[in-house]
């Protein structure tokens, strides 16, 4: 992603030993500091003082809205001592899986780097599960609490729309039955059941726009 001002990252920054620097969002570009392309280069107060260098396109969400801050390495900016970063992690990777290559074949390489850690760092392990790498689909990550509220709404909307079409079958067999006798003078004249059929088809296409530009009038009036 190239930003709309300034640069982005550089390899040497991702390094421990690098200044710390940040990408902001365009929306706190705009909110906090007025657009002013002087920012550039400035200092803004997260747990230190890093350098802004870059401003992101505007509508730019990555992993998830409503992050306006970047930073190349997220550990160095937590409340974790510098002892401990070999040891404990707030990092979560996000990775694009190549052509063809399923979660399952992932977990299983992720599976074979883990157990390689935990042999390389018997002292971190102790007794137990050092680390523990697993790969997660980021959209189910992203909606997993929302699931259930989610599957709920559907379910909620799927009653209602069957309530509808049940009211509007029940509406259209009256009015078929008001009918009969115009269907019977039809078949009497040569008319085939395909044909009889085709005729409420085409009756119940030109009625449903119809029907829908009525309610939308009736609910949304306007002047012309």
């Amino acid at each position: 992603m190239k930003p709309a001002v300034g640069r982005s990252f550089s390899a040497e920054e991702d390094k421990r030993s690098a200044r710390q620097v940040v990408l902001i969002s365009w929306e706190l570009w705009q909110r906090h500091f007025g657009g002013n392309a002087g920012v550039i280069g400035g200092s803004v107060v997260l747990n230190a003082t890093p350098s802004i260098i870059g401003v992101l396109l505007a509508g730019f969400s990555f992993p998830a809205s409503g992050i306006d801050v970047w930073v190349t390495r997220p550990s160095d900016m937590a409340a974790i001592a510098p002892q401990f970063w070999d040891r404990i992690t707030v990092l979560i990777g996000l990775g694009r899986l190549k052509p063809g290559i399923s979660i399952r074949q992932a977990e299983a390489e992720l599976a074979v780097l883990n157990k390689r850690y935990v042999a390389e760092h018997l002292d971190l392990a102790d007794g137990r599960k050092g680390v523990i790498l697993q790969a997660t689909n980021l959209h189910d990550y992203l909606v997993a609490k929302e699931r259930s509220i989610l599957w709920t709404l559907f379910a909620a909307v799927g009653f209602v729309l069957l309530i509808a079409c049940a009211n509007v079958a029940s509406l259209l067999l009256a009015r078929a039955s008001s009918r009969t006798q115009e269907f019977a003078v039809r078949a009497a004249l040569g008319a085939g059941r395909s044909r009889l059929v085709r005729q409420l088809l085409t009756e119940s296409l030109f009625l449903s726009p119809a029907e829908y530009l009525g309610f939308w009038r009736r609910e949304w009036p306007c002047n012309p």
